[in-house]
């Protein structure tokens, strides 16, 4: 039979089994690269030196004028607003399109 006293973590019994120290908690995680052939990453489009802003492609600057030409268009002829909103969903699709597609610059 056991003795239970022995057993016990506050048991002053000099033959018992010390009572194990809590885990230590992570502090700091380690980031891992998911797919380390692609860590070393350059930019498509860098930022130009000196002025800290993004050089907006030209497929983007086409997308905001044809948006603005179709609001443009949607109020001057309301009759026409239905052409309007299919440029603009079809914008959106070509713009999708561009980045989905593998290796593309056209977005930047």
């Amino acid at each position: 039979m056991r003795n239970f006293s022995a057993m016990h973590a506050g048991s002053a019994n000099p033959t018992a089994a010390p009572a194990e120290t809590p885990p230590t908690p992570v502090t700091q995680v380690t980031p891992v690269a998911p797919f380390a052939p692609f860590a070393p990453f350059t930019p498509v489009t860098p930022v130009t030196p000196g002025t800290g802003r993004w050089p907006m492609p030209p497929m983007v600057g086409a997308s905001i004028a044809l948006h603005v030409l179709a609001a443009a268009g949607a109020v001057a002829a309301p009759q026409s607003a239905a052409w309007a909103l299919g440029a603009v969903l079809a914008n959106h699709a070509v713009l999708t399109a561009a980045g989905l597609w593998p290796k593309s610059a056209l977005l930047g």
